[in-house]
């Protein structure tokens, strides 16, 4: 039983990690929202490659190729944390310390 948790004791610093890490791209995907929403231009301008629309709460602006690709990034890598931080820690609940073999 005691070797049980010390094996699991690393896995709580993982899932520590994974959910920091999600919460830190949320936290990104907000600034940017917010900064992008009140700096970027409402209207295209293909000359300059602001041709990616960021629609926030009806407030249209638009996104060169590499501020879209930084926000879709930040995304994907949210959802990426957070999914494996859910299975990293139903993989605690279920292999912690006490827990009957029919849990």
């Amino acid at each position: 039983m005691l070797s049980r948790f010390r094996q699991s004791r690393p896995w709580k610093y993982v899932a520590i990690g994974l959910a920091a890490s999600g919460f830190a791209c949320l936290g990104s995907l907000l600034y940017l929202t917010i900064l992008f929403s009140s700096t970027r231009p409402r209207s295209q301008h293909p000359e300059i490659g602001r041709v990616y629309p960021l629609n926030n709460h009806g407030v249209v602006v638009y996104l060169t190729r590499g501020e879209n690709f930084a926000f879709v990034l930040l995304i994907v890598l949210a959802v990426i944390f957070l999914g494996l931080f859910v299975a990293v820690g139903s993989f605690l609940v279920k292999n912690r310390p006490g827990a009957s073999v029919g849990e």
